[in-house]
């Protein structure tokens, strides 16, 4: 099932249901952010530019991790993975 989703006016499309974002009734962009479960790579595509802890990025892609909660995979600027690490959906909501 696909997801409708708006939040801050940018339009979210995803294969899960997402808790405290304002639902579309109808399809009204083109362009959107994607969001769906999958598994998240380990390192960026393209060099990081920062390395921290727990994130890295470059210009076009972002790696996120909440240690023992999931972790998330940004590219492009439209499409969003998220890997659950744990099975508590309100605390994986509350992150992304």
């Amino acid at each position: 099932m696909q997801y409708q989703y708006q939040a801050y006016g940018i339009p979210f499309y995803s294969s899960i249901e997402i808790e405290g974002l304002s639902t579309l009734s109808e399809a009204l962009y083109t362009e959107a952010v994607s969001v769906e479960i999958g598994t998240v790579p380990q390192h960026l595509f393209h060099p990081a530019i920062v390395i921290k802890p727990f994130s890295q990025y470059n210009t076009e892609e972002f790696i996120y991790a909440i240690p023992g909660v999931s972790r998330f995979y940004i590219t492009g600027g439209n499409k969003v993975i998220l890997e659950p690490i744990s099975n508590n959906w309100k605390e994986i909501q509350f992150y992304f």
